[in-house]
């Protein structure tokens, strides 16, 4: 093909991918503008009492909080020389210590535009509006390669306007830089496949190693969407398959190094991989995210009092404590939870995997990502609405690729990462991300493929209607496919059919068992020697309050004892012990507010008369 065919073949693609920008600026500037003040509070540590919460419009326009917050402000941290430091104990503790819980590269984008002189909000969501635009040539380049020009400008096209990713593109978050190097890795990886070269090796590891710097799972991604298209090569020696995957691994782990070293040196405890396990694993421990409401999404109220306590000692033994030093407790929170209710499980992990994928609950994660998400309200709707429209359409892709002898690991691979990270961790739909770049692929194939089907029908051809496109231009992929289809596709054995069958049913009868358990209830001890230390706490409690009534300094006292008590009284009490450390938390913030003190005073009496109702009950 001449260099002018080929550049005429993308200029369609380009001229989407310069409509799909200018949509994401008036998201950017019209439809969502952010707040006027909001590019000034960074640096006001009052303005804040928190960086996580719901997402909230004022007059018109949008409010950062949660992870968006967190991004920009420590992005306009690190431009300020404060390093890639925690904006959570910046805002609140008035301390500068490192941060590893979020990617950096949309921080390192916010801090650039910062020295640059162009420190707003909206100027940093316009940079990342276009990653997303770059995104959309080369998920239309990847479909041009697969299937033909026509599949290459449908793909674009819903890129351009499919509203998971538009959102993704105004929302101050790191999905448009993985999305961007994602779908060049997926495009790199099926040009290896083509033709095994160093050169596309080395790439693939390159675009791996910078998707690294905005989602932490990319290793896992990358194994599925990989090993299965490049090891499965069976036309190929294996010494060079195995070559081929050292190189890209190499690769790989040469752009990720920077991050893995600090990671490692510049925390009180090594991390190569990141900090934040334990305090991510509680975000998605607690009642209400397993037997409530939002079983399956995460909840902040996980983060209780006991938990805020637990850390507070270490917070006041030493200030500058960074993510490691605090995260222990948070992680063994997470895990006593899971422990204790661990045959609820299956049925947590299948309403995550339900709501990242729309089968669960789709009305109300629809709500909640308006809400806690802040992800636009007519957006969230119809996030959902076009993701619903283009899975039929998926699979059809996906078969269509597979009768050609395309590999589709590539670009449906990571359906199997994104099940197992969301049934770790919450299920949050944006974290469905990777498969959303795959279904547009899969369904720009299918369009591409339906007007044959329907020539088909109404008259005679000789090939197949899912057959690659012929004519003045075929595919590269539907080529090399054809050369490396030297064998008839073996067929799947029934006994392995019957096997996944079999497991498929047992898993919903466990899924099914798993939803009618109840919430653990720790019994109380009936050791006798741990009973009567419970006794003591409980009624040296009862002391401290009465005492506490003159002398406030006692007050102090109250959260050992308190803890100690939670940990071994009857799971009923755990809701009386976590009021009243509310309370005792609440002492210090209400100050000389009458009405606030009253409030928080009879929390607190409460809480002791249910204590001492359990005392008297138990001793």
């Amino acid at each position: 093909m001449t260099d002018r065919r080929r550049a005429a073949g993308r200029a369609p693609i380009i001229a989407i991918a310069v409509a799909g920008y200018l949509l994401r600026l008036v998201m950017v500037f019209a439809v969502h503008p952010s707040c006027p003040f909001d590019a000034d509070r960074w640096a006001d540590k009052s303005s804040y009492a928190a960086v996580t919460g719901p997402a909230t419009e004022a007059s018109g326009c949008s409010t950062l909080t949660g992870d968006s917050l967190y991004i920009y402000v420590q992005g306009r941290m690190l431009a300020a020389g404060k390093g890639f430091a925690d904006p959570v104990a910046f805002l609140s503790r008035q301390v500068v210590v490192p941060s590893g819980k979020k990617a950096p590269a949309t921080t390192v984008i916010v801090a650039a535009l910062d020295r640059a002189g162009f420190p707003t909000i909206d100027a940093s969501r316009a940079v990342l509006a276009l990653l997303g635009s770059g995104a959309i040539v080369v998920v239309g380049l990847l479909a041009r390669r697969l299937a033909g020009r026509r599949a290459g400008i449908l793909a674009a096209s819903i890129m351009a306007l499919y509203p998971v990713f538009v959102i993704n593109d105004w929302r101050l978050m790191t999905e448009s830089w993985t999305v961007l190097w994602y779908s060049a890795m997926v495009y790199a990886i099926y040009r290896l496949w083509e033709r095994a070269t160093p050169g596309w090796a080395v790439l693939v590891g390159v675009f791996t190693g910078l998707c690294y710097y905005g989602r932490a799972e990319m290793m896992l991604v990358w194994a599925f969407a990989y090993l299965p298209a490049i090891l499965g090569r069976r036309h190929v020696p294996w010494r060079a398959r195995l070559l081929t995957t050292a190189t890209t691994i190499l690769a790989g782990l040469a752009v990720m190094m920077p991050l893995i070293v600090a990671n490692t040196v510049r925390f009180s405890h090594p991390v190569p991989l990141g900090p934040g396990t334990g305090w991510g694993i509680r975000n998605g421990t607690c009642d209400e995210a397993w037997f409530g409401e939002q079983t399956g999404y995460l909840s902040f109220n996980c983060f209780d009092n006991h938990t805020t306590f637990m850390v507070a000692p270490i917070l006041q033994a030493n200030p500058l404590a960074d993510e490691t030093d605090v995260d222990p407790p948070y992680r063994e929170r997470a895990v006593e939870y899971i422990r204790d209710n661990l045959p609820r499980y299956p049925a947590v992990a299948a309403a995550r995997v339900g709501r990242v994928f729309g089968f669960f609950e789709p009305v109300q994660t629809i709500e909640l990502e308006r809400v806690s998400e802040g992800r636009g309200d007519l957006d969230s709707m119809l996030q959902f609405v076009v993701y619903y429209l283009l899975v039929p359409f998926t699979a059809l892709g996906a078969w269509i690729l597979r009768r050609r002898r395309v590999p589709i690991s590539p670009i449906l691979g990571p359906l199997g990462s994104t099940v197992l990270i969301v049934a770790a961790s919450f299920g949050l739909p944006r974290y469905r991300l990777f498969v959303d770049v795959g279904m547009v692929v899969a369904s720009a194939v299918a369009f591409d493929a339906l007007p044959r089907w329907w020539r088909a029908r109404r008259s005679a051809v000789e090939a197949p209607w899912w057959s690659a496109p012929d004519g003045s231009w075929a595919p590269p992929v539907a080529r090399a496919a054809a050369t490396a289809a030297r064998a008839p596709v073996p067929r799947v054995p029934r006994a392995l059919v019957v096997v996944v069958l079999v497991l498929a049913v047992l898993g919903a009868g466990v899924v099914a068992w798993s939803s009618t358990v109840e919430p653990y209830q720790r019994p109380t001890p009936s050791d006798p020697a741990e009973r009567q230390a419970l006794c003591n706490d409980l009624r040296h409690v009862e002391a401290l309050a009465e005492g506490a009534a003159k002398n406030p300094s006692l007050l102090g006292e109250f959260p050992p004892v308190l803890l100690r008590i939670d940990d071994r009284a009857a799971g009923s009490l755990h809701p009386q012990i976590d009021s009243l450390l509310g309370a005792l938390l609440a002492f210090d913030t209400v100050g000389r507010d009458a009405s606030k003190l009253a409030a928080v005073t009879a929390t607190a009496r409460t809480a002791l008369e249910h204590i001492h109702d359990y005392r008297v009950s138990i001793c």
